[in-house]
């Protein structure tokens, strides 16, 4: 039932609408994205890699049919394939790139799914086969892993079964930014310019209220409700954390800004 009312809604919207209706934590990955694109390749001439990017969904909503999609999961690439021309599948060792073989390397939440002690070479190996700079997104620090525990304990409390990427986050442990920007001042490459904002509140609210609720009309009809407040509301500063390295200062500092 739930299948059916969701590809009825999905009918009457525009593509995508539903996406970001129905998980507001659409919105806090694909607006940054976005504003990234927008300045550092306008024209979409750039050779851009997205790296643990799945099937590709961030990019096809803006219609960047053209990024080079690379994922572990084969099942995800098979499905980017198909929008795709670029789409890789591989181990998650990134050896296989020459140096400076695309202008953009980005990372969006694939971090936190990274074992702790492998992040710096995974870093440097996205510094080393990108030209001008690397992108990421990815939850942060001591609110992110708050919200995560809360989260599976809600799941756990309501009868429901632990969220495996959520899971994953803990089991891995939470980014802290300081940590990753003292990992990227060890190279020489670029220069490094970050933005973080933690909107712990209706995070915690969503996942907690909405997302692990037992109550169909809870968690399915009010997810809109509760994603349109929390765009209104926090859409200049949203929950995220971003890292972006680059040669040109001038351009980091402009995405910032548009933050």
């Amino acid at each position: 039932m739930k299948k059916i009312l969701r590809y009825l809604f999905e009918l009457r919207f525009l593509p995508g609408v539903s996406a970001f209706l129905f998980n507001s934590e659409t919105w806090l990955r694909l607006l940054p994205l976005k504003r990234f694109f927008k300045i550092v390749d306008p024209e979409n001439k750039k050779r851009i890699i997205d790296i643990g990017g799945g099937t590709g969904r961030l990019e096809l909503a803006l219609n960047r049919t053209d990024v080079f999609i690379y994922d572990t999961d084969e099942v995800s690439i098979d499905t980017a394939k198909q929008n795709f021309k670029n789409a890789i599948s591989g181990n998650g060792d990134l050896s296989g790139f020459e140096d400076n073989s695309f202008d953009w390397a980005i990372s969006v939440h694939t971090l936190e799914h990274i074992p702790g002690n492998e992040r710096e070479k995974f870093l440097m190996e996205m510094i080393r086969i990108s030209k001008e700079g690397i992108f990421l997104n990815f939850p942060e620090g001591e609110y992110a892993e708050k919200v995560c525990l809360n989260f599976l304990d809600r799941l756990k409390k309501n009868g429901k079964e632990p969220n495996k990427w959520t899971v994953e986050h803990l089991e891995m442990g939470i980014p802290r930014i300081e940590g990753i920007v003292n990992i990227l001042k060890r190279q020489k490459k670029f220069v490094i310019k970050y933005f973080s904002i933690s909107n712990y509140n209706a995070v915690n609210f969503y996942w907690t209220n909405i997302r692990a609720s037992k109550n169909i009309i809870k968690s399915f009809f009010l997810s809109p409700i509760i994603s349109v407040i929390k765009y209104i509301r926090y859409k200049h500063k949203p929950t995220v954390e971003i890292i972006v390295v680059g040669s040109n200062a001038e351009i980091l500092n402009k995405f910032i800004e548009k933050l």
